[in-house]
């Protein structure tokens, strides 16, 4: 999809601050590491782009319910996307879970507690 001119910095702004401000939000809710991943990662904007991170955190909620938690403590301003896994699961499939091969590849780690 076209975007109008000017548009993508517009949103490129827009995400980076949403991104500074959610940063600055994870170290309390105890998580041991975050990496943005996807396209804002890897410099690409466009009118869809959202806010991907993957997060390593100890809990013992189920694999689906996980992202439950972050949305409803950051609440989001734009669409942001959570995968979670423990760090037992991190450390287990690092090399072969292709979210994570991805996002230790192409990603950012922004927060490591």
């Amino acid at each position: 999809m076209p975007i109008r001119i000017g548009f993508s910095n517009h949103r490129r702004r827009l995400l980076e601050a949403e991104l500074r401000r959610m940063a600055s939000e994870l170290p309390p809710l105890g998580v041991a590491s975050v990496y943005l991943t996807g396209e804002f990662a890897v410099g690409r904007v466009d009118s869809d782009t959202g806010l991907e991170f993957v997060v390593v955190h100890d809990t013992d909620a189920p694999f689906i319910a996980r992202p439950d938690f972050f949305l409803s403590h950051l609440l989001p301003r734009v669409e942001s996307r959570f995968i979670v896994y423990t760090p037992a699961e991190f450390e287990a499939l690092k090399d072969t879970d292709l979210c994570l091969v991805r996002a230790l590849q192409t990603g950012e780690r922004i927060h490591a507690g």
